[in-house]
């Protein structure tokens, strides 16, 4: 979007025709039911927020938006704490190959 609907949405820098400006995305990390004849159901969803006090940081350096590793820490402390017997099988892609070796 090229408009803040909201604060908290994450946001980048784009160069353009008049300039630099920012455009805001939505995004949501998903944790999914895939059941053996292949029906996907939601489970439960994370969204990547920015925090107020993000926006007071005029430093690029200190300046880190959520993102879809820290995303992925709290949706899965969530699902231990809602489905603490639960066996989970994670589909994950290259990003969390880090992850997992921790």
């Amino acid at each position: 979007m090229n408009q803040c609907w909201d604060e908290c949405y994450p946001h980048r820098r784009v160069q353009g025709k008049d300039g630099e400006h920012h455009q805001y995305y939505a995004y949501v990390l998903e944790a999914v039911l895939i059941l053996s004849n292949g029906m996907v159901l939601p489970l439960m969803s994370e969204f990547l927020e920015n925090d107020t006090e993000l926006e007071k940081i005029e430093s690029d350096e200190e300046w880190k938006q959520d993102c879809e590793l820290k995303a992925f820490y709290r949706l899965a402390t969530q699902l231990k704490k809602e489905f603490p017997r639960l066996r989970l099988t994670l589909l994950l892609d290259g990003l969390y190959a880090e992850w997992a070796g921790k």
